[in-house]
């Protein structure tokens, strides 16, 4: 009986454990400030709250990202800046690399593939390639290299297995090099018009100069049921992946509504809601 005082503090401890746990990872952010991320910097607009999310869900991992701070421009893969000034809110601060193959849809790869990584979701980590063919990181993570020999592709063992986030990242570049808005349309499942709108869900148009933007927070109003949310995109020529501004309503800029009708008017491209699509969840 002497002891039952030290359980309310084991429970503390171990909430406390869990709760640090489940705070999200960049990994390639060491000096990683929430007081930078969207969450904190990104207000709602008056009378609206951010939803509620799952801990250690990928809706909560988008929502935290880091942002760079002040109002910085966006720069291209090449160091120069993007000649469209007005389409951008914030700068995410990301390490999506500086190829020119990194543009609109790698860049949602990207994202999607380190948080995976982050939870250690090895077996979810895939993306098919131009040609149709898949590409697997836990078969990359074993030590096998894809090559192409007569239009197919083929692996070999020719690295020692390994599971860092370095390897993860080699992985990656090959991905980038080797995808497009037509490749990551096939990874993804359509959304019909009448499904909610949730955090993590892309407006894409694949095809030459293909578009894709992604839904990076989401707010509601509790007395309307209005609901609000945040848009992100990396472009062609490749450069920094940026919150996009609302150019349509200056009220609700960066925020857009989600009853938005026919047409999603973003800075760069008009989205119907039959190009909303998502991630196929394997976890």
């Amino acid at each position: 009986m002497r002891y039952f005082y030290l359980i309310p503090l084991f429970f503390y401890l171990t909430s406390s454990w869990s709760a640090e746990r489940q705070k999200p990872v960049y990994f390639w952010n060491s000096n990683y400030d929430s007081q930078e991320s969207i969450a904190i910097r990104i207000l709602p607009p008056e009378e609206f709250e951010r939803v509620q999310v799952k801990a250690g869900s990928f809706e909560e991992w988008l929502r935290w990202l880091p942002l760079k701070k002040g109002f910085p421009p966006v720069k291209r893969f090449d160091g120069k800046l993007n000649r469209y000034k007005f389409i951008h809110f914030a700068v995410l601060d990301l390490d999506f690399g500086d190829r020119r193959s990194h543009g609109a849809a790698q860049s949602l790869e990207y994202l999607y593939a380190e948080y995976l990584f982050s939870q250690e979701y090895f077996w979810a980590v895939h993306f098919k390639l131009n040609t149709g063919k898949r590409v697997d990181l836990r078969q990359w993570q074993e030590g096998e290299r894809p090559f192409f020999f007569l239009k197919k592709l083929n692996w070999e063992p020719k690295a020692p297995e390994s599971r860092t986030y370095e390897n993860f990242r080699d992985f990656m570049e090959f991905v980038f090099s080797n995808t497009n808005a037509d490749s990551l349309v096939q990874e993804l499942i359509p959304v019909t018009p009448k499904t909610d709108l949730e955090i993590g869900d892309i407006f894409i148009i694949a095809g030459t100069g293909g578009q894709a933007v992604i839904v990076l927070d989401k707010a509601v109003n509790k007395k309307t049921g209005q609901q609000v949310f945040l848009l992100g995109q990396g472009s062609e020529p490749a450069q920094e992946f940026h919150l996009l501004q609302n150019t349509t309503d200056s009220y609700l800029n960066p925020w857009y509504h989600a009853d938005f009708g026919d047409h999603l008017i973003t800075p760069k491209c008009v989205f119907m809601p039959e190009d909303r699509k998502r991630f196929l969840k394997e976890y």
